[in-house]
């Protein structure tokens, strides 16, 4: 990612924390700010998407390969179940967190 893209993607993230516009105002408002146009950060944003999904790819594959060849399939799927039940339990806490700030 480049510098330039991940100032992109910063400034989309920060945009919806502070508006909660929906997805095509974002665009709008972060394209505008940096003097891009809407069809240009669209397209940024999918090549960021579309590099995130790749990698994902390589990753199940290296541990669906390994996880077979060392015999450890069912600890590896329990693994990633407990991750997602922790990682659901963390975003939840931000969300909690999210709506306290807006209650001060």
């Amino acid at each position: 990612m480049t510098p330039r893209e991940h100032e992109l993607l910063q400034g989309m993230v920060n945009c919806f924390h502070v508006c909660h516009a929906n997805f095509e105002d974002t665009v709008g408002m972060v394209g505008s700010t940096r003097g891009i146009a809407p069809e240009e950060v669209k397209e940024i944003l999918s090549r960021l998407r579309e590099a995130d999904v790749e990698h994902s790819e390589d990753a199940l594959n290296l541990i669906d390969k390994y996880s077979v060849q060392l015999n450890m399939t069912e600890n590896v799927q329990a693994t990633f179940l407990r991750s997602i039940h922790e990682f659901d339990k963390y975003l939840m806490a931000r969300l909690e967190r999210g709506k306290q700030f807006e209650g001060s």
